[in-house]
């Protein structure tokens, strides 16, 4: 995480697990140039507060910017609430090709917007971490 974090310029960088039932989305590291409450609140139900992220994420495997959601969406609304900005990437963390989590990263409250090459050094963070993953079994 460190890698992503300081390597492609973002605020914080960290990971999230489903919780056993998969219900919850928790993180559970993170990486922060400053000290923040990102992973405090990075907490979510599955249903209730970032459906969008489950379809686009969890289920379809996709890599999302969260600023290209609905505004006036569910998902949208409770990041805006939970995190405090709409300017943060969201990446599958898949082990045996089950997804157990996310990867997140973005540029902080004050931070400028993602730039594509931040959104391409994420994605390749993400695909990268994918291999390395699949070659553990």
């Amino acid at each position: 995480m460190e890698g992503i974090q300081r390597g492609a310029g973002f605020s914080c960088a960290l990971i999230a697990l489903l919780n056993p039932d998969r219900s919850r989305l928790i993180a559970k590291y993170a990486v922060e140039r400053e000290s923040s409450s990102v992973k405090e609140n990075f907490n979510f139900s599955c249903y209730n507060d970032v459906p969008e992220i489950v379809q686009k994420v969890m289920t379809n495997r996709k890599i999302i910017l969260v600023n290209t959601l609905r505004p006036q969406g569910l998902t949208f609304r409770q990041m805006v609430k939970r995190l405090g900005h709409d300017n943060g990437l969201w990446g599958p963390l898949v082990v045996e090709s089950k997804v157990i989590g996310c990867f997140y990263a973005d540029n902080g409250l004050k931070g400028p917007e993602i730039n594509q090459q931040q959104q391409e050094a994420f994605e390749l963070f993400v695909s990268q971490a994918r291999l390395l993953l699949q070659q553990l079994k």
